[in-house]
């Protein structure tokens, strides 16, 4: 619900473009879309997003645990040829990419946005895009701690092995 309504306010707040966020897919290498509004066609064009310096913004950004803009994409060599065409085709020009950091500044997810006209995010975006990541990062903090405690109640600490309350 929370990712919802952030797709929601960065697509209000910052009209022209779409959201897509990430988080690893299971693979040490990869990230899959958990929320977006940018359409199939982009998803597509992103397909198995692989972690790393190069390829997609996306990667980069996890990879480098930093904000990695490409304000054109046209000229933008960071971008693997075949998703980059993919991308022009569905009609995005730039795309920002902001890391949700836990509270050890390890990456939980990336925060990207696409743009219908090239350019770098202006002062009020960038406080707005901010704002967003914070968002996204306090929910998966919550999520990740509620998770834990689940896990907690149901295993024995000592010996790893499910405890009574989980059969009953």
């Amino acid at each position: 619900v929370v990712l919802d309504l952030v797709l929601d306010l960065l697509t209000a707040h910052l009209p022209g473009g779409g959201v897509l966020i990430a988080w690893p897919d299971g693979d040490a290498d990869g990230l899959q879309a958990i929320a977006e509004n940018v359409g199939p066609p982009t998803v597509a064009a992103l397909g198995a997003i692989r972690i790393g310096p190069t390829g997609t913004s996306t990667g980069a950004c996890w990879s480098r645990a930093q904000a990695v803009i490409s304000h054109d994409l046209a000229t933008d060599d960071l971008w693997d040829r075949q998703v980059l065409a993919g991308l022009l085709d569905a009609g995005w020009h730039a795309v920002w990419s902001q890391p949700a950091l836990d509270a050890s500044g390890r990456p939980m997810a990336t925060v990207d946005t696409f743009r219908t006209a090239p350019g770098p995010p202006t002062p009020d975006q960038a406080r707005i895009l901010d704002l967003a990541v914070n968002l996204v990062a306090l929910a998966l903090g919550h999520h990740r701690a509620e998770e834990a405690r689940i896990h907690d109640a149901e295993l024995d600490q000592l010996t790893g092995l499910f405890n009574r309350s989980y059969f009953t």
